[in-house]
C-alpha cells in the first residue's frame, strides 16, 4: 500500500507540474477485457512471493560462473514444460563446436569468459550516485538515437513492411509504442492469432509481458527461431512461455524485485547489441518482475547486463537483467522489465530511467539493437571463450 500511495502522489505531482497531454493507450487482451495496470494491487496477489531475508552480497554472482571471491552460485527452480518439436537439441547448433576435442569442450563449458576487447561504440558512463528522476523524453530523441547508432538502417527503415516485425500483445508491456517512437514499421496481433499468422516475411517477433502463449503458438515461435528468426521477450514472458518453449535455457527462479529502478551494468559486451549503449545506467523494473535463472551454466546463454542492487533480491545472487542465446539459425533475447517506457505517470512521454548521453534508457537501446540486428540479418556473437 505504501508503494501504491507513493506512486499516486508522484503521479499527481507530475501531472500538476507538466503541461503534456495525451493519455497512454490501454492495452487490450485477446478476451476483450481491460485488465488493471500492472502496478495494481491484484498483481501483487498473483505471486507466492518468498519472504526470506536475502543478504547484501559484496559482488556479483552468476550460475556456474567464477565469482570475484572464488565462490559460485547455483539455484534450481521447478517449472512446468510442454512437449515441443524441433530439430535442434543444443542451444548452439554451429557444427564447428562438434569438432572440439572432449577436453576443450569441458574446459569451455566450465569457464564462460565475457568477450574481451574495447567496444568502440559502447559509451563509457559512470553510475551516478543519486536515483534518476523521470523525464519527458520526446519521440524525436528515440529517432535521433536510431540515426546515430544505425545511420544506414534509419534511412530505409520506413520501407520495411509492417509484417517484418510482429508484436504479440501483452497485458503489461506494449513494445509497439516504443517501436513507433523509433519509427520502425510493425504489426500487432493477439496471442490467439499467432498460430494462424503467416510468418514468411517476419524477421523479428516481440512477445510482450505477460507472454500468455498457447502450445500451438509456442511451437510456432520455436520453429520461427529455428529457421533464423529473432525473438525478444520481456519480463513475465519468461514464465509465461519462454521456459516451456526452451526448457534447457532460462527460467524464473521465483525471485522478484523490491525496487522499481536498479543500477545496471553492461556485462558481456559485443559490437552488435551494445552499439551506442552506455556501460552503466539505471534500469526500470515493474512490480514483481521475474528474475532470471540460467538452466545450464556454461552453455551459450550470454548475460548482457547485471545489477548489483538486484543481487540482493535474487535467490541465485546473480542480478541478471538481460540474456541472449542462439537456437538453430536464430536468436532469443529476454530481459527483465519492459521495452515500453512504463512510467508511473499516465500522461506524456515520461521515461523513468533515461540513460546519460543517449537520452533513451539502457534497456530500450539494448532491445532496439536486437530488433535492428534481426531486420538486418546481423549475427550476434555467441561463441564460448
Amino acid at each position: 500500500m505504501k508503494r501504491i500511495a507513493t506512486a499516486f502522489k508522484l503521479g499527481f505531482l507530475g501531472t500538476a507540474m507538466c503541461l503534456i497531454a495525451g493519455p497512454v493507450a490501454i492495452q487490450v487482451v485477446a478476451a476483450d477485457t481491460s485488465p488493471p495496470p500492472k502496478t495494481a494491487p491484484d498483481r501483487h496477489l498473483r505471486l507466492n512471493r518468498s519472504s526470506a531475508s536475502l543478504a547484501d552480497p559484496a559482488s556479483f554472482g552468476a550460475q556456474g560462473e567464477d565469482l570475484p571471491n572464488g565462490s559460485s552460485a547455483a539455484h534450481s527452480a521447478a517449472s512446468t514444460t510442454v512437449s515441443l518439436q524441433g530439430g535442434v537439441t543444443r542451444l548452439d547448433s554451429n557444427a564447428s563446436d562438434a569438432a572440439r576435442s572432449p577436453m576443450q569442450g569441458r574446459i569451455q563449458d566450465v569457464q564462460r569468459m565475457p568477450f574481451q576487447g574495447k567496444i568502440e561504440s559502447l559509451i563509457e558512463t559512470p553510475l551516478e550516485a543519486q536515483k534518476p528522476r523521470s523525464e519527458s523524453i520526446p519521440p524525436q530523441t528515440f529517432r535521433a538515437w536510431l540515426e546515430s547508432a544505425h545511420p544506414q538502417f534509419s534511412l530505409k527503415a520506413s520501407q520495411n513492411a509492417p509484417e517484418t516485425v510482429i508484436c504479440i500483445k501483452g497485458r503489461w508491456d506494449d513494445s509497439s509504442k516504443t517501436l513507433d517512437k523509433f519509427q520502425i514499421p510493425h504489426s500487432k496481433i493477439g496471442s490467439g492469432k499467432l498460430a494462424s499468422t503467416n510468418l514468411a516475411n517476419t524477421r523479428v517477433i516481440i512477445v510482450d509481458c505477460a507472454g500468455d502463449i498457447n502450445n500451438a503458438g509456442k511451437q510456432k515461435l520455436r520453429d520461427f527461431v529455428l529457421r533464423g528468426g529473432y525473438l525478444l521477450s520481456t519480463d513475465w514472458a519468461l514464465d509465461g512461455f519462454l521456459t516451456a518453449t526452451w526448457p534447457n535455457s532460462i527460467k524464473w527462479n521465483k525471485g522478484t524485485n523490491r525496487r522499481d529502478i536498479v543500477d545496471a551494468t553492461a556485462f558481456d559486451t559485443d559490437p552488435v547489441l551494445f552499439n551506442h549503449v552506455v556501460s552503466n545506467a539505471y534500469w526500470k523494473l515493474d512490480q514483481d518482475s521475474h528474475l532470471i535463472h540460467i538452466e545450464q551454466p556454461g552453455t551459450n546463454v550470454r548475460i548482457l547486463a547485471k545489477s548489483r542492487q538486484l543481487v540482493q533480491d535474487d535467490p541465485d545472487r546473480a542480478g541478471i537483467l538481460a540474456v541472449v542465446f542462439p537456437f538453430g539459425r536464430g536468436f532469443v533475447m529476454h530481459m527483465t522489465g519492459h521495452f515500453d517506457n512504463n512510467s508511473k505517470l499516465a500522461i506524456g512521454n515520461f521515461l523513468p530511467d533515461p540513460a546519460p548521453r543517449i537520452g533513451i534508457s539502457f534497456r530500450q537501446a539494448l532491445a532496439a539493437n536486437f530488433v535492428v540486428a534481426g531486420l538486418e540479418g546481423v549475427k550476434i556473437p555467441t561463441r564460448l571463450r
